[in-house]
């Protein structure tokens, strides 16, 4: 999934990370932002997010994230009009 996000030029920021608890179960806690800029330098998606995970010894486990989802249908539109695909700096 990550190739995914950097080939569209999409851009994924932690802001900050928290994690507790013994590495046999820790919590993570992941806040930031997305963003994808056009090629004329246009924001044309931002949003903001939130991942909630569980590791055991350093494997993630389970994750969930949330986000704006009203935000990803224009997304997905942009990306099917460029054919998916962004260039980048």
């Amino acid at each position: 999934m990550a190739s995914e996000l950097v080939s569209i030029g999409l851009r994924v920021v932690a802001e900050e990370a928290v994690a507790t608890g013994p590495p046999w179960r820790r919590t993570i806690v992941v806040r930031g932002t997305t963003d994808l800029k056009t090629p004329a330098g246009d924001t044309m998606h931002a949003n903001r997010y939130v991942m909630w995970a569980r590791a055991v010894w350093g494997r993630c486990i389970e994750y969930e994230i949330y986000e704006d989802t009203q935000r990803t249908p224009a997304l997905d539109e942009y990306l099917d009009a460029h054919d998916g695909l962004q260039s980048r700096d």
